[in-house]
């Protein structure tokens, strides 16, 4: 997690914001909220998407059900990654990402035409799974096997993030735990702050993918500034907040 959140943070000197509204998505949300728990400072508002919190699994009982669940969790803890079985796959690659995202977008399965951007999309994955290994490599140092988080999120966000926050969740076929971040979320309100879930549309964990409109709505929701105060009030606050800038 250090790689990201340092390389965030050295991003936002470099482009001189003193503070801003972060979003992350899956891995990318157990990243904000790291980054959100050692920097709340620079951190307005705070919304996970989607963030890598399944279902709690007993990992010791999926290693005694068969060699072949010992040798996968053994192959993840060695830094294997599905981007890994597609530069393996060589030409076979381009069908797989394209039947893969056939399988995960196409809501009509009856339909003999697909969108033209799902083409595209699988193209887009193809070409970026089958490159030359970089942010992959952090999957199995920063999640255990089965997608949680190594370094639990509840302590430390309800310990650190006192800025607002948002958990985004698919109202459909989310694999991440909406129960999960309701946990977190509790904590965080048991120590006084301020945090909300939300489930958008009938998405699923690629909520801008699979409900678009609903997503953007939701986030805007989350990401909004708090109702100005009326003219005259307040404005001691804001003195003091641009000389802290």
């Amino acid at each position: 997690e250090d790689f990201f959140v340092h390389g965030l943070e050295r991003w936002r000197v470099g482009m001189k914001i003193p503070r801003m509204r972060l979003v992350g998505h899956s891995l990318g949300g157990i990243l904000a909220a790291s980054y959100a728990a050692r920097y709340p400072q620079h951190v307005s508002r705070l919304c996970l998407a989607s963030p890598a919190t399944p279902p709690p699994h007993n990992l010791e009982a999926v290693r005694k059900r068969s060699t072949f669940f010992r040798l996968v969790l053994w192959l993840w803890d060695f830094g294997a990654t599905p981007q890994g079985l597609m530069r393996l796959a060589g030409p076979l690659g381009p069908y797989m990402a394209l039947r893969g995202c056939q399988r995960r977008f196409l809501r009509d399965r009856e339909a003999h035409e697909e969108p033209t951007d799902l083409r595209l999309l699988a193209k887009v994955l193809y070409h970026s799974w089958a490159a030359a290994a970089s942010g992959e490599k952090a999957l199995s140092t920063v999640l255990q096997p089965g997608g949680s988080a190594r370094v639990p999120l509840e302590g430390r966000m309800a310990a650190a993030c006192t800025m607002p926050t948002t958990f985004l969740y698919g109202g459909g076929k989310d694999w991440m735990d909406p129960n999960q971040g309701r946990l977190i979320a509790a904590a965080m309100r048991r120590s006084g702050k301020q945090c909300h879930i939300n489930l958008v549309g009938k998405a699923g964990h690629q909520l801008f993918l699979d409900d678009p409109p609903a997503f953007v709505s939701a986030l805007l929701v989350a990401m909004a500034p708090p109702p100005r105060a009326p003219e005259g009030e307040g404005e001691e606050e804001e003195e003091e907040e641009e000389e802290r800038k």
